[in-house]
């Protein structure tokens, strides 16, 4: 086997090097065949030069994240090996709908090297991006953006721990999207193991706002809510759902509850709600 060797990519300081740069043909300077086999020589000679940034909006950007180009090569080679786990193979088609997001590069390189790219806009009409994930036979479906809203849930003992509220795609197979399943599939994906949720709850669509953008305030109730109903059900007490009311006061969330009947009661919801950081009152 011969293999013919990686020239140097050319100098150009000037216009006056193109006449250097042109008596080498290019394919004699050996490119790589692929766009994956593109970062893999990139991750090979330059592995800790930041590879990309993701800015998740313009007003953020000195909050920026950056990836080396071995970061980017190790997320692209194990979000391929998810995809290859769930049956992709080189004619299978991966379909991909989402807005600006960290794993936005990654994800079409993954399903380039495992399969078949099939990116959709996510701001076309739900019916056109169903049609076009048909015509593309995509088996796999990567949504991202307003298919899944991280929030805090209250927690005792670490203030918040992340949870993860998500809309499927329709047809998704019902083992892979129960919570254990999801939880999973976050862990394979996330850098960080503070970052990988503690709870996935489906659900049918997230919410928006009058205007159709994306907010978590609804999401951030519901967690508080439903962290004051356990605590309600562990003393003891009847946890109805419609009894605990959680609203916008001031810059915060604050939770209402009925005072129980009985004295005893009200002091073991008192110490038990006393460990949270949100605000909370009785009726």
């Amino acid at each position: 086997m011969t293999v013919r060797p990686v020239l140097p990519w050319p100098d150009y300081s000037s216009p006056a090097a193109l006449t250097e740069i042109e008596t080498v043909p290019l394919a004699a300077r050996n490119p790589p065949a692929a766009t994956l086999a593109v970062l893999e020589r990139a991750a090979e000679l330059w592995p800790d030069r930041p590879a990309m940034t993701f800015l998740p909006r313009a007003e953020d950007y000195t909050q920026g994240q950056s990836r080396t180009y071995a970061d980017l090569l190790s997320e692209v080679r194990r979000i391929g090996r998810l995809f290859r786990s769930h049956g992709v193979g080189r004619s299978t088609a991966v379909g991909l709908f989402s807005p600006n997001t960290a794993l936005l590069p990654s994800a079409p390189l993954a399903a380039q090297s495992a399969g078949i790219a099939a990116p959709v806009n996510p701001h076309l009409p739900a019916a056109q991006i169903f049609r076009l994930l048909q015509l593309a036979q995509a088996r796999v479906i990567v949504a991202a953006g307003t298919g899944a809203s991280a929030v805090g849930r209250p927690d005792p003992h670490a203030g918040e721990v992340p949870i993860v509220y998500v809309s499927l795609a329709p047809g998704a197979p019902e083992p892979q999207t129960r919570s254990p399943a999801l939880i999973a599939h976050a862990r394979s994906l996330l850098h960080e193991k503070a970052a990988v949720p503690k709870d996935v709850i489906v659900v049918d669509s997230l919410p928006v706002t009058a205007v159709g953008k994306p907010t978590k305030v609804p999401l951030r109730m519901n967690a508080l809510k439903q962290a004051v109903l356990d605590e309600l059900a562990a003393v003891g007490l009847p946890s109805h759902a419609d009894a605990v009311a959680c609203h916008i006061d001031g810059a915060g969330l604050r939770v209402t509850v009925p005072r129980p009947a009985e004295a005893q009661d009200t002091a073991r919801l008192t110490a038990a709600l006393g460990r949270y950081t949100f605000d909370w009152a009785f009726t």
